[in-house]
C-alpha cells in the first residue's frame, strides 16, 4: 500500500465523518427548534445525546451484524465443502474488517459530537 492511497483513504474517511457529523447537527438544531429550544445549552444537550446514540450503536456493533450471527445459512454453509478453510478464513477476515470499519467510523462521530457539544458551552455560554 502506498503512502499516497493511505493518505487518500483518511482523507476520505475524515470527509466521511464530517459530512455525517454536519448531517447529525442540522438534524438536531432541526429538533431543538422544533422543540422550542433556542439556547446554546440546549443545542449542545442535543448534541450530546446524539454522540450518545452514536457511542452505544458502535459498542453494540462490535457484537456483530445480523448476517454473521443471525443467518443460519451462512453458518451452515461456510462450515461445508472439501478445502475451502482458506477462503472462508479470508471471508472471514473480510467481514471482521468491515464490521471494525463501522465500528470506528461510528464511534468517531459519537466522540467528535461530544467535544462540538463541549466547545459550544465553553465557547457561547461560559457562565456554565
Amino acid at each position: 500500500m502506498t503512502g499516497e492511497n493511505t493518505k487518500n483513504k483518511v482523507m476520505r474517511y475524515i470527509k466521511t465523518v464530517l459530512i455525517i457529523d454536519i448531517i447529525v447537527m442540522a438534524i438536531a438544531g432541526i429538533i431543538c427548534w422544533g422543540k422550542g429550544c433556542t439556547t446554546y445549552v440546549g443545542y449542545s444537550n442535543a448534541l450530546m445525546y446524539a454522540g450518545a446514540i452514536f457511542l452505544v450503536i458502535g459498542l453494540f456493533s462490535t457484537v456483530g451484524n445480523f448476517f454473521t450471527r443471525g443467518n443460519f445459512r451462512y453458518q451452515y454453509t461456510s462450515t461445508t465443502g472439501v478445502n475451502q478453510s482458506h477462503e472462508r478464513a479470508k471471508d472471514e477476515f473480510k467481514l471482521m474488517l468491515y464490521s471494525h470499519n463501522f465500528f470506528f467510523l461510528v464511534i468517531l462521530v459519537g466522540v467528535s459530537l461530544f467535544l462540538l457539544s463541549y466547545l459550544i458551552v465553553k465557547l457561547f455560554a461560559p457562565s456554565i
